[in-house]
């Protein structure tokens, strides 16, 4: 879940998600190489299907508001249909979230802007 948080996170600048989320990330394996992409809006040299999926999943979801039917499938053979709705919920769950934080600029400790 730290990816899809840290790609949502990327994609509506919310600046405190971002801190809050990124030593996670980095703490349960995701690398400092995804990360770094994921920051600098770059498409990440993932080395797990299972990551890329994620990464592709949240990606689409967030610029199309649905999925293709080739994603979607693909996340059905990966994760399954229960863990696919609930990526696709946190998904949804964590704009609402990232929404919120910008919409009331809640400030990151020491006014620090770890995305620019």
């Amino acid at each position: 879940m730290q990816l899809m948080i840290l790609v949502s996170a990327r994609l509506t600048t919310a600046q405190f998600a971002w801190f809050v989320h990124e030593p996670h990330a980095l703490k349960l394996g995701i690398s400092h190489d995804i990360v770094d992409a994921i920051r600098e809006r770059r498409v990440p040299n993932f080395t797990r299907g299972d990551e890329r999926l994620v990464y592709d999943i949240t990606l689409e979801l967030n610029t199309t508001r649905s999925l293709s039917e080739a994603t979607y499938a693909r996340g059905i053979a990966m994760f399954g249909e229960q863990a696919l709705i609930e990526l696709v919920s946190a998904v949804g769950f964590y704009v609402m979230v990232a929404m919120t934080l910008n919409a009331f600029d809640v400030p990151v400790p020491g006014n620090r802007k770890p995305l620019d």
